[in-house]
């Protein structure tokens, strides 16, 4: 019957502590450099800017910015994973789709413009890493 109760108790620990073990995008979640392989992809690779505009501020029409307070306020609340789900269909016209960590960069890159602080750790393309990780405002200083 101990060891019962015992099972039963590190079972229910390790989820109050899954549960707790949520973060922020305020955390430092990914690096510089990262954000540096997103920025080419954004930039140069996918060309963000022919429809969020030449500042990632919003294009014509219904085109959201990628930058600044709409943007944060846009996704505050969800997870990297949903907002990693959303960039893996853009641009919605294009044919093929690229490996999971270059969605992952590109998501590191819209971080760091938004004034999201690097950390020392690459984030990774694990849709249960990215669940864990809340977007939630800035902090004003």
């Amino acid at each position: 019957m101990r060891i019962l109760l015992a099972k039963y108790f590190v079972a229910a620990l390790a989820i109050v502590l899954s549960q707790n073990s949520q973060r922020a995008v305020t955390d430092g979640v990914y690096t510089p450099a990262q954000a540096g392989r997103g920025e080419l992809l954004v930039v140069e690779t996918i060309g963000c800017g022919n429809c969020h505009g030449g500042t990632l501020r919003g294009g014509t029409g219904d085109t959201p910015p990628l930058v600044g307070p709409e943007f944060i306020a846009n996704w505050q609340g969800f997870t990297l994973n949903d907002l990693g789900t959303k960039i893996s269909t853009m641009p919605p016209t294009r044919p093929e789709k690229m490996n999971p960590q270059d969605y992952v960069d590109i998501m590191t890159f819209l971080l760091q413009i938004n004034g999201y602080p690097a950390g020392e750790d690459e984030l990774v393309p694990d849709p249960e890493v990215l669940r864990q990780v809340k977007i939630v405002p800035l902090k004003n200083p």
